[in-house]
């Protein structure tokens, strides 16, 4: 029990003083590195300025970049969420779309009849007109400009 808590106790501190030999080793070292004048400390410190402005350059671009992510998502989120809604509705329109052509092609065909309906209907008038305009022209000898106009339209008179 207390004999191995000792020996732990005693390892540790062996371990500890090798550690400290170790570190005053490295200390003397790197004294050595440095010039009485401190010029290569200088250098060093330089060094550390300027990557320290390099550093915080970095760490701003990077908080730059994720409010850019942050954005795009946020766009990309908006048009998904647009998409979400649109698509359905497309899906309705589609075939009304279709529908609509199919109506607009059947109208056509009534509109084309209708005009030929049309087209009849002002030809009998015409040819009633003309009719009563010649009737009127023989029995009496007079006639109107509309009558004068019927009559030379269908042959009737010539000059």
């Amino acid at each position: 029990g207390k004999l191995t808590d000792l020996q732990q106790r005693i390892d540790s501190a062996s371990t500890a003083d090798d550690i400290h030999k170790k570190i005053v080793e490295t200390y003397k070292q790197s004294e050595s590195i440095y010039k009485s004048d401190g010029t290569v400390g200088g250098n060093i410190k330089d060094l550390a300025e300027e990557s320290q402005k390099h550093h915080l350059a970095m760490l701003d671009s990077y908080k730059k970049v994720d409010e850019l992510r942050k954005e795009a998502d946020m766009y990309h989120s908006q048009i998904k969420e647009t998409y979400d809604v649109v698509a359905p509705i497309r899906e309705k329109i589609d075939p009304l779309k279709v529908k609509i052509s199919q109506l607009r092609d059947e109208l056509s065909v009534y509109l084309d009849k209708l005009n030929d309906i049309q087209l009849d209907k002002d030809e009998k008038k015409a040819d009633e007109q003309h009719i009563v305009a010649k009737e009127k022209f023989e029995k009496t000898g007079k006639m109107s400009l509309q009558d004068l106009k019927l009559l030379m339209e269908k042959g009737d008179i010539k000059f």
